[in-house]
C-alpha cells in the first residue's frame, strides 16, 4: 500500500486503515510519515504491549510504547483494548496509562503520592456481562466441576511422594 500510495503516504489516503503495531513501531520511515497525519478515531489491540518502565532511574520505552505515543498525539480518540492492562507493577500501569492521558500521569509513580482516579479512562467488561441487543447472554455460563476418579496404585504412589501433587 505504501508503494502504491499516490502521495507516497497511504495514511493521508485512506479514511480507514488497519495496521501491524510491530510493522510502523519498527520502521523510522512509516512513523514519519504517520505523523503528518490526523485521526478522529484510533483503536489498538491487544494495547498491554505497548509498554514501558524504570531501570534504575532511567525510563526504558519499547518501540511499541513510543508509537502508542505518537497515536495518541494524532488523534482525537484514542481507544486501547486489552485483557491485561496491569502487570502487578503499578509504576508500569501509571506508564500505560500515561499514553492515554500524559498529564495525569506525569512523572514517576511514587507509593503513597500517587493516587489517580482512573473511573473515567478504564472500562472493565467480564464476558460473563456482555450480551446480546435482546438481553441475553452472549456467552453460556461456565460451570466448573471436579470429577473424582480412582488412581492408579502408580498414580496414587506419585501423589503420595510429591507434596505439591498431593496438596
Amino acid at each position: 500500500m505504501v508503494e502504491s500510495a499516490v502521495s507516497g503516504n497511504p495514511f493521508i489516503e485512506k479514511d480507514q486503515l488497519i495496521i501491524r503495531l510491530d510493522q510502523i513501531a519498527r520502521n523510522d520511515d512509516l512513523q514519519e510519515k504517520l505523523r503528518r497525519t490526523e485521526w478522529d478515531l484510533i483503536i489498538v489491540d491487544e494495547a498491554h504491549k505497548m509498554s514501558a518502565h524504570f531501570w534504575g532511574q532511567d525510563l526504558k520505552e519499547t518501540q511499541r510504547y513510543k508509537l502508542g505515543k505518537t497515536l495518541r498525539d494524532i488523534s482525537r480518540h484514542f481507544l486501547l483494548m486489552t485483557a491485561t492492562p496491569h502487570n502487578g507493577k503499578e509504576e508500569d500501569f501509571q506508564l500505560f496509562m500515561a499514553l492515554l492521558d500524559a498529564d495525569r500521569f506525569e512523572g514517576r509513580f511514587r507509593e503513597g503520592v500517587h493516587k489517580v482516579d482512573i473511573s473515567d479512562l478504564m472500562r472493565r467488561m467480564a464476558k460473563e456481562e456482555l450480551m446480546y441487543f435482546d438481553g441475553r447472554p452472549l456467552f453460556p455460563e461456565r460451570k466448573a466441576y471436579t470429577v473424582d476418579y480412582p488412581l492408579s496404585p502408580m498414580e496414587a504412589d506419585l501423589y503420595q511422594d510429591n507434596p505439591i501433587l498431593g496438596e
